[in-house]
């Protein structure tokens, strides 16, 4: 994946690290372009690797085709040998991350225990990594060991975020299957919120990082794909779509599906029926 030219690479010998944890480098401000995602090459690191998105989102696939979305704040934490492929993402402003690449037979003590394990955390804004840089920058005796100390701290702290975030995600996924159930409700943050056992602002936070929308416009694309799907199977009219999805009339359905698809209804049934009869 193409990328800026960072400013600033700290790289480091092994000797010059902690026992069981070797900081070979440190890259900051790292711009990642826009729309880079479609085009990046799978890469396969020699190290582990901890990145942090601390500002703008991404996305990350892997080898077995699985794929991640990374918000602003997360981490990826890669073990060598892992096939990947990451980057911005159509739509989406370009993202900045941090990132250091270790080794050492500590981090894979922290993996065999379970203290640990590859994928995506969470520590939020704070420029952890770049802190980071900063210690090893002093030169002083025990920068390395403290170094080295902070690195294993965000580590632990990245992987106990992301076991906390599990338990939300779990409530979310229930919260979908309903979603798609009543296509022809307009559930209210309150309503979700509760549904999750979250408050509000909790629940706004943790849905934007499970699927980089807002709640309000994922309820609608639920609702539009759903209408795109009976124009398409269905012999249902207009207004009967309309009025089954929880829209007031056909015109305001109308208006909402074409600024979604950029095309009216009555245009895409007749375009996608078409092609299928052609299939």
């Amino acid at each position: 994946m193409s990328k800026n030219p960072v400013r600033s690479h700290l790289p480091f010998s092994a000797a010059e690290s902690l026992p069981g944890v070797i900081i070979k480098g440190i890259c900051t401000d790292q711009n990642v372009g826009r729309d880079v995602f479609a085009s990046a090459p799978f890469r396969v690191f020699n190290n582990y690797l901890l990145a942090h998105i601390y500002s703008g989102q991404g996305r990350l696939q892997l080898a077995n085709g699985k794929e991640y979305h990374l918000p602003t704040g997360c981490t990826v934490f890669l073990t060598p040998g892992t096939a990947n492929r990451y980057g911005s993402i159509p739509g989406d402003e370009p993202y900045y991350e941090d990132y250091a690449y270790f080794d050492g037979s500590l981090i894979a003590d922290m993996l065999n225990s379970n203290l640990l394990a590859p994928g995506i955390g969470f520590i939020g804004t704070p420029r952890r990594l770049q802190a980071l840089a900063t210690i090893l920058n002093r030169g002083t005796p025990d920068a390395a060991w403290r170094a080295g100390l902070e690195l294993q701290s965000i580590l632990l702290d990245s992987y106990q975020n992301r076991t906390d975030r599990s338990q939300h995600s779990q409530s979310l996924q229930l919260l979908f299957h309903s979603l798609q159930a009543s296509p022809e409700s307009w559930w209210s943050i309150r309503e979700m919120a509760d549904f999750c056992n979250l408050s509000e602002s909790q629940f706004r936070r943790t849905f934007l990082a499970e699927t980089g929308m807002l709640p309000k416009n994922y309820v609608e694309r639920n609702k539009l794909e759903a209408a795109a799907r009976q124009l398409v199977e269905t012999t249902r009219t207009i207004d009967e779509i309309a009025l089954s999805l929880g829209y007031r009339d056909r015109y305001h359905f109308s208006k909402r599906f074409k600024n979604f698809f950029d095309i009216p209804p009555v245009e895409y049934r007749k375009k996608n029926r078409s092609q299928n009869d052609a299939g």
